[in-house]
């Protein structure tokens, strides 16, 4: 394995601490790098998003026994016709905060991107586990495999995460002292 490769590998280890100061920053890129996976997974989430008529399917089993007016129903329709589009612009949106924040942590090596992403990915998976566990079998296969991967890489991402948290409060440390 090449020795770069090793060296990245022992940054993202978030169970090794760093040994000095250039371990440190490298440690805290790993967030940069972290969120560039970030963007690449909700892309690829963008794509595997079921198809309307599948959010629909969905949205009528949750409603299954409720009671609804002409006027619910409609606006449910709507609702779910505009989810695509709804979607890709949350996506893009989400993927340039995403970008900007790699940007800074590469150039910054802080601690404080970590932990605002830490906060979210633990929310994250926690709402997408509880999700999936809640809807069940009313999805489609390739979603829900698509669903339980995506949560995976987020386990993955966390790690990274708390390795450029680690990472980010030594370098400033080290910082301060030299």
């Amino acid at each position: 394995m090449n020795q770069n490769a090793k060296l990245w590998l022992r940054a993202a280890n978030p169970l090794t601490p760093p040994r000095g100061m250039v371990e440190a920053q490298r440690a805290a890129r790993v967030g940069a790098v972290a969120l560039g996976i970030g963007v690449l997974q909700l892309f690829v989430g963008l794509l595997s998003m079921p198809k309307t008529e599948a959010l629909a399917q969905v949205l009528a089993a949750q409603q299954k026994g409720q009671v609804m007016t002409a006027q619910q129903v409609a606006i449910q329709d709507a609702i779910v016709g505009m989810m695509p589009m709804f979607t890709l612009a949350i996506t893009l949106v989400a993927s340039v905060v995403y970008v900007v924040l790699a940007v800074v942590q590469w150039r910054r090596t802080t601690w404080v991107i970590p932990t605002i992403m830490l906060a979210f990915m633990a929310y994250g998976v926690l709402g997408g586990f509880g999700a999936l566990l809640k809807i069940g079998s009313s999805i489609e296969f390739e979603f829900a495999f698509v669903s339980a991967l995506m949560w995976l890489v987020n386990l993955a991402t966390i790690a990274m995460y708390v390795a450029a948290f680690r990472g980010g409060r030594m370098f400033e440390k080290l910082k301060r002292t030299y």
